[in-house]
């Protein structure tokens, strides 16, 4: 892009998007913007009241008890219906008028002492009706919590002054990845499990950070962790509970050392192991975290060359701080850094500093963060990296300061532009290469989505000052012509959107 300045690049690349004037207001010193927001942890807090876990669980839990009551009881009622009919319709009863006498002496006989009163068939058909209106009730209640929490989080984000922290948020959130398509209780505890687990550690350790994600409910579900026994346990003994890896393999591959990190399946057989006993209190209590010793490995495993005695709860601790300390977590973590943040293929030697300050640091991802930001190799390439489109609705908002969802909700808008926000396709996350969101027909499914939005924001805002304000002495001469050369408003608005300037970071 033609023109581009550093506080452009502060504004798109280390941020969500420039708000109007935002760019000339900081200009002056637009590196220092960006590491100011390091010191910022408390940037990530969504204020929003929102349950947290140890409330969400229990509350799923008993909704979908009651679901499970209802559809019981309106099976038996059933099976009771249809017994009744099956025995009536067996009944040997005289042709002719003494059938209908017959029916006559059955509704007398109903009418009395062992009748239903008129008091008594409404009092069953309200009970019906409460429990036909109960049965979705474990699925509006998921429903409920997903919707709020999305909204907290698009709502915290097109709002923020640091808009930084909440792209590191994204970013981790992203590295730990669950998804509300494992259903049940995943869908009700994935915006939870990001305020818990995330939020708090984004701008801390990281230790505590990879602690946080794989004890939390949400993640222990996710990747069914929740039910792996050892085999040699008291429980795996009585019952032959089988060992799940799941979690412990993508701990070593996704969450520290990496594919190429050094590890063996051995390893990741290992690391189960030491994961068996941690589930999931469905009564709510520690955040949900529990810790059931019945089910845990007895005696020492080895894992990476190191033994760790049987020790408990606290064995998964001792594993991880060697692993958030291995060199080669370093390595992974500052190349997805990179990669997020920069470009596809890394600045000659950005990667390797980024690794050496999150090593010295014992990483801190306040240092590891600011090593990034303030390496000059940073802020060199131009924008390069293809908003997605979660990213791209909170820009247009900032830009615009009119509402992307109008009457729907953010979730529909995102998912109709190909996202479906917290649902990656895998525990690796969402791909983050520039090619992921423009292929196939997703640059005409943006453009189509900008000229509708186009049509309803259009009429509020003059355009083409819009790009001025917006990009300063950055922006693009050409997209500045063409924008001013449009038919109408809705259409400068949707070439203003499609430009770019807008579609890159």
């Amino acid at each position: 892009m033609a023109g581009t300045t550093e506080a452009l690049v502060a504004l798109t690349r280390f941020g969500l998007g420039p708000r109007p004037g935002e760019a000339a207001a900081i200009a002056a010193d637009p590196r220092g913007f960006v590491a100011a927001q390091c010191d910022r942890p408390q940037a990530a807090r969504i204020d929003r009241p929102l349950e947290p876990s140890d409330v969400l669980i229990p509350g799923f839990v008993e909704a979908r008890r009651a679901r499970k009551m209802a559809l019981a009881t309106q099976t038996a009622l059933a099976s009771a219906k249809s017994a009744v009919g099956e025995m009536l319709g067996m009944a040997e009863t005289p042709a002719g008028n003494d059938m209908q006498a017959g029916n006559d002496m059955a509704g007398n006989d109903m009418a009395g002492g062992g009748a239903m009163t008129a008091d008594a068939k409404a009092a069953q058909r309200q009970k019906r009706r409460a429990m036909r209106e109960e049965a979705p009730r474990a699925a509006v209640y998921a429903g409920d919590a997903l919707k709020a929490e999305l909204d907290a989080r698009f709502d915290h984000a097109v709002a923020t002054d640091d808009p930084l922290v909440e792209r590191l948020v994204m970013f981790w959130s992203n590295h730990f990845a669950v998804s509300i398509e494992k259903g049940g209780l995943v869908r009700v505890l994935t915006g939870a499990y990001e305020r818990e687990a995330i939020r708090p550690h984004v701008l801390g350790s990281f230790r505590a950070m990879l602690e946080a994600a794989v004890t939390h409910p949400a993640m222990q579900l996710y990747l069914d962790n929740d039910r792996s026994t050892a085999p040699e346990s008291q429980m795996g003994r009585l019952r032959g509970i089988g060992l799940n890896e799941n979690l412990a393999r993508e701990i070593l591959e996704l969450h520290t050392l990496g594919v190429d990190g050094g590890y063996t399946q051995a390893d990741v057989g290992s690391l189960a192991l030491v994961l068996t006993g941690w589930t999931v209190d469905r009564t709510g209590g520690n955040g949900g975290r529990a810790f059931l010793s019945t089910r845990h490995e007895p005696g020492p495993v080895t894992v990476l060359g190191a033994t760790y005695r049987d020790a408990g709860r606290d064995r998964l601790g001792l594993v991880l701080d060697d692993l958030a300390a291995h060199p080669a977590t370093a390595r992974h973590v500052a190349g997805k850094l990179v990669r997020h943040f920069v470009a596809d293929a890394p600045p000659p030697g950005l990667v390797e500093t980024v690794a050496a300050a999150f090593t010295q640091s014992d990483g801190d991802l306040a240092v590891t963060t600011r090593a990034l930001v303030e390496a000059d190799a940073a802020w060199q390439p131009p924008p390069a990296k293809a908003r997605s489109p979660y990213e791209m609705c909170i820009a247009v908002e900032r830009a615009t300061g009119v509402s992307v969802a109008g009457q729907q909700a953010v979730f529909a808008v995102v998912r109709a532009l190909g996202q479906k926000v917290w649902a990656p396709p895998s525990p690796a996350g969402f791909p983050d290469h520039d090619d992921t969101w423009l292929a196939g027909d997703a640059l005409l499914e943006r453009l189509d989505w900008s000229i509708a939005f186009a049509r309803r924001a259009a009429g509020r805002l003059d355009v083409p000052a819009l790009g001025g304000a917006l990009y300063g002495d950055a922006y693009d001469p050409e997209t500045a012509a063409v924008v001013r050369r449009a038919e109408s408003r809705e259409q400068a608005l949707a070439l203003l959107l499609m430009s770019p300037a807008f579609q890159r970071r």
